[in-house]
């Protein structure tokens, strides 16, 4: 079926060549004939142009990559003119839940003669998940604009958006003075270490007096020590809040999204590194998921877990005490919490005495307030109160924390 609507304009001069012609038939004199029938010519033509615009015109959708939130993700189209005649200017709608209106809208120029015109689509990815793509509509008209015809094309297809990983200049993961090897090098923090010969350093606190290089002393004239090539590997453990009483009011930029996009960043900069990460959270109905191995293999499934991952029923004392039981010694613990651990608490304080460092990143939906075009987005002064003690203080994080900032200062 094919549907030619009028545009404001288009009902206006309807409405005036109607108008024209009722007073033709009126007062019947060679100026309103020539005024109807002009008016009356012009719709008509407008609106057969208008019914033709879209005739013999194609559209084909090739196949996209992935994208990442705060981006722009690519999904680009074959348009294709199979007439012998120039086509005027049109417009590609697609229906794209990861946009801001849900709507994208993109402009064609002019056709040549059985041109075939490959537009890579640029659209502003707002949001993660994976998304199903369906309909693409091919929007024409007349010249003059008072008509438009739009014309669907079912082209099914599907677009993953992965959350965003900020990028870390430097994640301190320190622990009892062990240094863990960075993406440029394989940084070893105490002589010994290890069973490969990797080079020879200077003398530092807790280096063991038996690998003393005694020639290299004598030759610089300071202790000088040989350094191994490091056989330990490092754990880090990231347990993610999804409760869904304490995620935020606002849909895009809340609280939740807030801490994916942190362990996204985590997880992106230890996959350079050598180590092991331990993953824990809960999504919707799902029960605990738990991931863990080496850094590099497990980095792909936890950004896709990340990226589906939900509002979840299960509350952050809950999932806590599942999940310590399994927690490793020798660790670095990164907390992300939307609620404080209550009946936890406690048990959490007694982690460091268990070799587990424990790092408290807590974000309050109070303080990732919804976001109002007519006001601005503000945090109330002590509107929240956060108990420290010696042992566990949380680093407070708000709508305008940096994510980089923030772990590099861990």
């Amino acid at each position: 079926m094919i549907i030619v609507l009028p545009t404001l304009r288009g009902v206006m001069f309807t409405f005036a060549a109607l108008g024209s012609l009722g007073i033709a038939l009126v007062n019947v004199s060679l100026g309103t004939a020539l005024t109807a029938a002009l008016l009356t010519g012009f719709v008509a033509a407008s609106y057969i142009m208008a019914l033709f615009s879209l005739f013999r015109i194609h559209v084909e959708r090739r196949s996209n990559a992935d994208g990442v939130a705060d981006s722009k993700a690519i999904l680009p189209v074959v348009i294709i003119n199979n007439s012998f005649y120039y086509r005027q200017s049109l417009v590609v709608s697609e229906k794209c839940g990861f946009t801001e209106n849900h709507i994208f809208n993109y402009a064609v120029p002019p056709l040549k003669s059985h041109e075939r015109l490959h537009i890579n689509r640029q659209i502003p990815a707002l949001k993660r998940g994976f998304f199903k793509l369906s309909k693409i509509s091919l929007l024409g008209g007349d010249p003059a604009g008072l008509f438009k015809r739009r014309r669907n094309f079912h082209i099914p297809g599907e677009i993953m958006i992965y959350p965003k990983a900020v990028n870390i200049s430097n994640l301190p993961i320190r622990f009892k003075r062990r240094i863990m090897p960075s993406p440029t090098g394989r940084l070893l923090g105490v002589a010994g270490q290890g069973l490969s010969f990797f080079g020879i350093r200077e003398y530092r606190a807790k280096d063991e007096m038996r690998f003393i290089h005694w020639k290299a002393t004598a030759a610089k004239g300071k202790l000088m020590v040989k350094e191994f090539e490091a056989n330990t590997v490092d754990r880090v453990i990231i347990l993610l809040d999804s409760y869904y009483k304490s995620t935020g009011n606002d849909p895009d930029d809340n609280n939740f999204e807030f801490l994916i996009k942190t362990a996204a960043s985590i997880v992106t900069y230890l996959a350079e590194m050598y180590c092991n990460i331990y993953f824990y959270t809960v999504s919707g109905d799902i029960p605990m998921i738990h991931l863990f191995g080496d850094a590099v293999r497990l980095k792909t499934e936890v950004i896709s877990t990340l990226t589906s991952l939900e509002p979840g029923k299960v509350m952050l004392d809950d999932l806590l005490g599942e999940a310590m039981d399994s927690f490793p010694t020798n660790s670095i613990f990164y907390c992300l919490s939307m609620s404080k651990p209550v009946e936890s608490r406690k048990t959490l304080e007694l982690l460091p005495e268990h070799d587990i460092e424990v790092r408290w990143i807590y974000a309050p939906k109070q303080y990732f307030p919804a976001i109002d075009p007519n006001e601005p987005r503000i945090i109330t002064p002590g509107k929240l109160k956060i108990n420290k003690t010696p042992n566990l203080s949380p680093f407070a994080a708000t709508f305008k924390t940096d994510i980089s900032t923030m772990l590099r200062n861990e």
